[in-house]
């Protein structure tokens, strides 16, 4: 693919926005197989440290590959201490890591960074601009991204050391269920609702798309709500979605205790 087409189709954020550690209380991921959107890598990486036995992902945006390994790879090869100076505090502009770890990369991933570089570009560049100790959202623990956690990071990197490099299906949701060919236990689709330009009802109506892929106990994570008072929410609660209410990603030092929402779809039995 062209290095620089795919440069310039979009950024992406290089941390989720959902508290996945709450996910591991919504759904049970142990030893269960998984389609999910790749978006940060997060919800990949939370997977397998929930225990998923398989894990598919897809994403509409190529760009989210080459972001995806330097992630994927960059845990397997960094120290702790070198993947936070790397991704949160360089925004991955710390070009001797980004040195350390390219032999590790596949070749065309290691290509289209070189490209960026060569050309006088900055890795930082392709990723949306999210400040880690934001008084509104906080990331700086485990409390929102399991691996943030030094011991957890560690157990992820062993597992990320005996496990190929995911195939990603570069695809939109609505091309998705084309290709499927498997049933899945859980389904995370992140917030992309949002971009689908269709209401809350028809969005319950094309994810019987999807329903035809869950096993009997399945589910699809469908949503992800920041505001409880608003139509939106109002309209996944009277369509039938079931909400968990979770702590959410937000903390202010004048306020912990903010509230996020999971809209999700389980198959009826």
């Amino acid at each position: 693919m062209n290095c620089k087409k795919v440069y310039e189709y979009g950024r992406v954020y290089p941390f989720t926005n959902e508290n996945l550690m709450e996910y591991s209380r919504i759904y049970d991921f142990k030893d269960k197989d998984v389609l999910s959107v790749v978006g940060s890598g997060d919800q990949y990486f939370s997977s397998l440290l929930f225990g998923a036995r398989s894990i598919q992902l897809f994403d509409i945006n190529p760009t989210v590959n080459y972001l995806f390994a330097l992630k994927f790879f960059s845990i397997r090869s960094l120290s702790y201490e070198e993947f936070k100076r790397f991704f949160v505090n360089s925004k991955l502009d710390d070009i001797s890591l980004y040195n350390k770890i390219k032999k590790e990369l596949p070749i065309d991933v290691r290509k289209f960074f070189d490209y960026i570089l060569i050309n006088g570009g900055k890795l930082s560049s392709l990723i949306f601009s999210v400040s880690l100790n934001s008084s509104i959202i906080n990331y700086n623990s485990n409390r929102v991204v399991p691996y943030f956690d030094r011991e957890t990071y560690y157990i992820l990197q062993e597992i990320l050391r005996k496990i190929p490099f995911p195939k990603i299906h570069n695809l939109s949701l609505n091309d998705l269920c084309f290709v499927l060919n498997e049933s899945f236990d859980i389904m995370l689709f992140s917030n992309i609702f949002l971009h689908l330009n269709m209401d809350v009802k028809s969005y319950k109506e094309f994810l019987k798309n999807y329903l035809k892929f869950l096993k009997l106990s399945g589910v699809i994570q469908a949503n992800y709500v920041w505001i409880k008072n608003g139509e939106l929410f109002s309209e996944f609660i009277s369509n039938g979605f079931v909400c968990d209410e979770i702590s959410s990603i937000r903390i202010t030092s004048e306020k912990t205790d903010f509230k996020d929402y999971v809209f999700s779809l389980k198959k009826a039995v």
